[in-house]
């Protein structure tokens, strides 16, 4: 995959980091009656309040006064007190569907239809120019997603690959036209199976190591056993020795230490699990790799998965991870959604160490893979796959260029 110039990372980072220290004030000076400059320079110190200087100039990350109130104990306080719980009622979904599923009451799929629009900002190229567009797709050789079937896609000879890469995409090319924007859009269906932990055999405490080589090392630079992340493997588990109980734990301290926050693009960090640390937070795509950074470090087996969460009224970008374990296989784990607190049985509030619900689109079986056919410059998103990638002969399109949505109907079972 081609690196990017020093020139476009700083404009990436520059397009991260919009506002002032004004704008942020205005932000928080809802929550907060006063804001002493000592107070903003501790929250910059520690990281809570992320920024960066540019062209000598202090500018502040385009979600740090949310952020903020996210991480900062206070700051927490005065959201819940204001807002309340954030996503509650996804939290409340998740309450009743999750006990109804564990115990039969309810199907175990759910079907989907999916519109996908790119649309490349009119001039973006110039006229004539053939702009080459992969979209995200639904994997066909994952056991929790099947029948998938393309019902429409407005470009002609389009290619789909969507088994036996890490990222599933359809791939289509058109000329641009001057003064119009370019579409690029796919319809598909697909069937979503959820899954969770009936039974927990002895097996699970056994390790493995032949045959897992591959999910047992270090990925430089995201997956790195530094000094720091090995004795902090290693505090978490203790002197458990049981793969199954050690990743549960790593499961369970990540949630609690680590608060979800917006982040900024990955592809301008440099190791993704030590900035978790650092900063104290983390999305769900950056605990799920340091979650994996950790389960490797204790022997356990790790690997990624991504694509979208569709939670009626949630439907977003989203990652996870999945492990193996002695006499199950390969298993998912959503570190982001983490233990369910509103649960009482311990089997239900640990659902997504093991499970995973019925509202998820896979694309993505890793991270960081080559497109196919191959992308010629550099990517928008290294990492993840999922809001599309889009090239011309000068060079790649980044966000800037271009916008994504997509529209998720719910069918009847």
């Amino acid at each position: 995959m081609k690196e990017l110039t020093e020139k476009e990372l700083l404009r990436r980072i520059a397009l991260d980091f919009t506002k002032n220290e004004e704008q942020i004030r205005q932000e928080l000076s809802d929550y907060f009656s006063e804001l002493s400059d000592s107070q903003m320079r501790k929250w910059e110190a520690s990281g809570a309040l992320e920024s960066v200087e540019i062209n000598g100039e202090r500018r502040y990350f385009r979600n740090a006064a949310r952020n903020l109130l996210r991480i900062d104990a206070k700051g927490r306080e005065l959201l819940l007190a204001r807002e309340g719980e954030e996503r509650a009622e996804r939290a409340q979904m998740l309450a009743r569907y999750i006990p109804a599923l564990v115990n039969g009451e309810i199907p175990k799929t759910k079907k989907y239809q999916v519109t996908y629009r790119l649309t490349v900002k009119a001039d973006a190229v110039p006229a004539g120019e053939l702009l080459r567009c992969w979209l995200p797709y639904p994997r066909t050789d994952e056991k929790r997603q099947v029948a998938v079937h393309l019902l429409h896609c407005n470009v002609k000879n389009s290619q789909i690959l969507s088994q036996g890469v890490p990222h599933a995409s359809l791939y289509a090319e058109q000329k641009a036209v001057a003064g119009k924007d370019t579409l690029f859009q796919v319809c598909y269906a697909f069937t979503s199976v959820a899954e969770f932990l009936k039974e927990i055999p002895s097996s699970v405490n056994q390790f493995v190591k032949v045959g897992f080589e591959d999910f047992l090392c270090e990925r430089l630079p995201h997956i790195a056993f530094s000094d720091a992340l090995r004795e902090l493997a290693y505090t978490i588990v203790g002197d458990n020795d049981s793969p199954y109980h050690s990743a549960l734990l790593i499961f369970q301290w990540i949630r609690k230490q680590l608060p979800w926050a917006s982040a900024r693009e990955y592809s301008t960090l440099k190791n993704i699990p030590e900035y978790v640390m650092q900063y104290g937070h983390g999305d769900c795509g950056q605990v799920s790799l340091l979650f994996i950074t950790l389960c490797r470090i204790v022997g356990v087996p790790a690997r990624w998965q991504s694509g979208f969460m569709l939670h009626p009224g949630f439907e977003n970008l989203h990652d996870w991870t999945e492990i193996y374990l002695q006499g199950l296989g390969w298993v998912p784990v959503d570190v982001s959604f983490g233990p369910q607190k509103r649960l009482d049985s311990e089997k239900e509030r640990n659902f997504y160490f093991g499970g995973m619900d019925a509202f998820r689109w896979i694309v993505n079986s890793d991270y960081a893979g080559e497109l196919v056919p191959t992308k010629e410059y550099e990517r928008s998103e290294p990492i993840d796959f999922q809001r599309g990638e889009v090239e011309w002969g000068g060079g790649n399109l980044y966000f800037d260029s271009w916008d994504y949505e997509f529209l998720v109907e719910h069918l009847e079972e």
